[in-house]
C-alpha cells in the first residue's frame, strides 16, 4: 500500500452479495432486534486484538492481490474502529461478531 493511502475493510463480491439479499431477507428485522454495536474502548485491549484477528482471517476477506502482514491488517480495523469509520457488531443469537463499514446498511438499521 502507497503511503497516504488507506484500506478499507475488505469484502470479497460474493460477501457483498451475500449481504445485499440478506438486507432483503425476512430474518433481516430479526438480526436487527439482535444485534448490538460494541464500542470497540469498552473491550481489553486482549478481546479487541482477537475480535480484530478473528475478522481480519476469515475466509474470503479480500485485501487485493498484494499479501499484507497480519499485524498490518490488525492496525488497519483498529484506525477504522478509532475513527469510527467501523463498529464492532455483536449478534446475540449466533453469539458472533463481526466489523462493519459506518456506511453498511445492516449498521444504519441497528442505530435505528
Amino acid at each position: 500500500m502507497a503511503p497516504g493511502q488507506h484500506s478499507s475493510i475488505g469484502l470479497s463480491q460474493m460477501e457483498k452479495s451475500n449481504a445485499i439479499a440478506f438486507l432483503f431477507s425476512p430474518i433481516f428485522s430479526y438480526y436487527k432486534m439482535n444485534a448490538v454495536k460494541i464500542p470497540h474502548d469498552q473491550l481489553s485491549q486482549e478481546a479487541l486484538k482477537s475480535v480484530i484477528e478473528e475478522f481480519v482471517t476469515r475466509n474470503g476477506t479480500d485485501y487485493g492481490e498484494a499479501e499484507i502482514p497480519l499485524e498490518t491488517k490488525i492496525a488497519q480495523v483498529l484506525i477504522q474502529l478509532k475513527s469510527k469509520d467501523a463498529f464492532i457488531v455483536f449478534d446475540h443469537h449466533s453469539e458472533t461478531s463481526t466489523i462493519l463499514n459506518k456506511d453498511d446498511q445492516i449498521l444504519k438499521s441497528i442505530d435505528s
